[in-house]
Formats: C-alpha cells, sequence, structure tokens
C-alpha cells in the first residue's frame, strides 16, 4: 500500500486501533514515516522515526557534501518517488542482481 502510493485511510485506523493505549509507537519499517501524518491525525502518540535515529546518530543531518549509495534488486518509479521524499540530500541509486548466475 505505501510502495503503491494508495493509502487506505480505514485499513491504516485499523492498525492503528490496535496500539490507541500504547504510549509511543516506533516506526521500524523505512516505509512507516510516510505514514507519520496518517498516524498524527488520528492518534495522540509519539512516534520514533528509526531513520531519524539512525541519520542521527550517523551524524547524517544538514550535510550537504553527504552523497549516499542506495541499493535495490527491485526499482520502480513509485520507490524513486517514496527516496526523493524521504531522503533530501545528494544520492545515487542502483539497481542490483542478485541473481549469483550471472
Amino acid at each position: 500500500m505505501i510502495e503503491e502510493r494508495n493509502i487506505e485511510i480505514e485499513i491504516i485506523r485499523k492498525y492503528l486501533d490496535k496500539v490507541k493505549e500504547c504510549d509511543c509507537l516506533v516506526l521500524g519499517c523505512t516505509h512507516y514515516p510516510s505514514l507519520k501524518k496518517y498516524i498524527n491525525d488520528y492518534l495522540d502518540i509519539k512516534l520514533i522515526d528509526m531513520g531519524e535515529v539512525l541519520s542521527n546518530s550517523l551524524n547524517l543531518n544538514n550535510n550537504s557534501k553527504l552523497e549516499i549509495n542506495l541499493y535495490f534488486t527491485k526499482l520502480s518509479s513509485n520507490l524513486l518517488l517514496n527516496i526523493d521524499n524521504i531522503i533530501a540530500f545528494k544520492k545515487k541509486v542502483e539497481g542490483v542482481d542478485l541473481d549469483e548466475s550471472n
């Protein structure tokens, strides 16, 4: 749903109903920050974005000289759009073939 950019609010709410009583929610998957707005609109809960935690621990924030190389086994236009929405600094995106017969 996230990769296809086909967000269905009712599906999100169905899952969020299960964590309504929590104090905080860890966004552990790289896709989940794309849902922050929807989560914040539905729940009053603290969000921990593991991407931000990792970025801060690696000191990646606001580094204009930084370039990151990203490798994926399957590239799509939606994936590239999501990457652009999540990663603001310079990046190189490559598809890789993991088939050992090549």
